[in-house]
């Protein structure tokens, strides 16, 4: 009956969203599986390897490989869990910010992630500013877990993809009711900043050290805040990303 046309279209158009959702949970099943299963084929091989070691020197040198391994699969199963994490919260609480879940300053929020990944930066010798912060954000509070997440996986990724030497540059302000906030660093640069926010996506020009996953922990986390995040040039240096992180300041 015609009546019914209206009601049938819009069945099936959320039965159609429904297959593509379920359908891309599938491949991202997939996905992690492989992500998961390489570095441990790689750890059974070293393992072997170390076994069969003929002196102390060789045996050593194997098992520092496989702590490479175990400290790479340890990385990818830490992201999977925050990627899962940010998206069942999603699911559970709409967007919404949890009743019991921990808040902290933003101030106090950058100051431990800056000075957790501080050793990093030293070894990468690469100098890590936080600039001056306006003075009515000192005492904005923020949904600690999440912002942890993006903030460490962001500031890890300009770290990683500076060169020694590389300067990156933390900023916050506020524009048109949202909470801005910058990571600008002097590396190599993004070809492609849409699907690079894919989950196990790697651009070419990139080492393979990391899991594909920190930018798709980050979108998850944001989206999870009202907020969103954008990859573009950093307008500090000729070449280098900026990661600009937008929070509306109605949901920090």
């Amino acid at each position: 009956p015609s009546e019914l046309r209206g009601f049938l279209v819009a069945l099936n158009t959320q039965l159609s969203r429904v297959r593509a959702a379920t359908d891309h949970e599938r491949l991202f099943i997939s996905q992690a599986a492989h992500e998961l299963r390489t570095p441990l084929t790689a750890m059974s091989l070293q393992l072997e390897r170390a076994a069969r070691a003929s002196d102390l020197p060789t045996a050593h040198l194997r098992l520092h490989e496989l702590d490479r391994g175990m400290r790479r699969s340890r990385h990818v199963v830490d992201q999977l869990l925050d990627l899962a994490g940010a998206r069942a919260e999603r699911h559970d609480r709409g967007g919404a910010a949890g009743p019991g879940q921990v808040v902290a300053t933003l101030d106090s929020i950058l100051r431990d992630v800056v000075g957790e990944l501080l050793p990093i930066a030293d070894a990468a010798e690469v100098e890590v500013e936080l600039l001056e912060r306006p003075q009515q954000h000192d005492d904005l509070e923020l949904a600690v877990a999440p912002m942890v997440s993006v903030l460490r996986n962001l500031l890890d990724n300009a770290i990683r993809y500076s060169p020694p030497g590389g300067h990156v540059v933390i900023a916050v302000s506020e524009t048109g009711g949202h909470l801005v906030i910058t990571i600008d660093d002097d590396g190599p640069g993004i070809a492609d900043p849409v699907r690079v926010l894919e989950p196990f996506f790697r651009e070419t020009a990139q080492d393979g050290v990391g899991s594909g996953l920190g930018l798709a922990v980050v979108v998850a986390q944001l989206h999870g805040l009202g907020g969103r995040l954008t990859l573009q040039p950093t307008p500090r240096t000729p070449r280098g990303t900026r990661a600009l992180i937008e929070i509306p300041l109605e949901g920090a």
